[in-house]
């Protein structure tokens, strides 16, 4: 028998319902779905952030960029940079 329950924020989730109820399986999809909206929520409250708040983000967010640049740069030599010689010269018996 097909029944659909209400979950939080007014979305309906379908499921079948066993012998003795609902199943675990059924349980954990109608959590995962209410764990999604209620992300999906956050996200647009995330989303609509006063640009007071942006503001105050980006300089620290330019800095990080500008460090991790300068980092990938450095790395970038070291590999480009060719290997050190071996200055210890070989002897031969």
């Amino acid at each position: 028998m097909k029944t659909k329950h209400k979950l939080n924020y007014g979305i309906r989730v379908g499921f079948r319902e066993g012998p003795s109820g609902p199943s675990k399986k059924d349980d954990l999809l109608q959590q995962k779905t209410a764990d999604n909206v209620r992300s999906i929520l956050n996200q647009r409250s995330k989303a609509q952030c006063p640009s007071a708040m942006l503001s105050v983000e980006i300089p620290s967010l330019q800095s990080e960029i500008a460090r991790l640049k300068a980092h990938i740069a450095g790395l970038t030599a070291q590999q480009m940079a060719p290997s050190p010689r071996n200055l210890m010269r070989s002897t031969r018996l």
